[in-house]
């Protein structure tokens, strides 16, 4: 998974209909510089990308807020496919236990053949785990809210605690 950000001023010089590409984002509502994520295969998650396109409406104004919750979901991303061979839509409280010991205690890959993700063995701050935190439960509340999940996989009182 890689995440991608919307540049109007490219889009426009280096498409051939790149000005009416432009005009069709812009009524979409989609920002110039708004993230976006593709899988490995290229594929477009609309539900994961919408909630990125909504943040703004959402209370997420500036755009370091959005490329830092952009940041904060792909890590959980790909920490959910890589470690846990699951997806953002089926995440539980365990998968959120051992990420926690992941991010806070800076364990390694879990086998030797494994590439170690930067990310993913570097040990955060507490600040940056409940900012991180906050995100997610932002998109999980999102997604509750929505129908695109029943059940919230954690709370934030919950994943607060578990550092504290």
């Amino acid at each position: 998974m890689e995440i991608f950000f919307t540049d109007y001023q490219q889009l426009a010089e280096r498409s051939p209909d790149g000005h009416g590409f432009v005009e069709a984002l812009r009524s979409a509502g989609v920002p110039d510089r708004m993230p976006f994520m593709l899988d490995s295969e290229g594929s477009y998650d609309l539900q994961l990308n919408r909630f990125l396109r909504e943040l703004p409406h959402n209370g997420v104004r500036s755009w370091h807020s959005w490329k830092s919750y952009a940041l904060d979901l792909l890590t959980w991303c790909r920490f959910l496919q890589e470690r846990r061979d699951t997806t953002v839509w089926k995440a539980t409280r365990a998968d959120l236990i051992v990420y926690h010991q992941t991010r806070r205690g800076g364990l390694g890959p879990l086998c030797s053949d494994q590439m170690p993700d930067p990310a993913m063995t570097t040990s955060i701050s507490a600040a940056s785990w409940n900012r991180s935190i906050a995100a997610l439960d932002k998109f999980y509340q999102w997604a509750r809210q929505e129908g695109y999940i029943s059940v919230l996989p954690f709370t934030y009182r919950e994943a607060h605690r578990m550092h504290g």
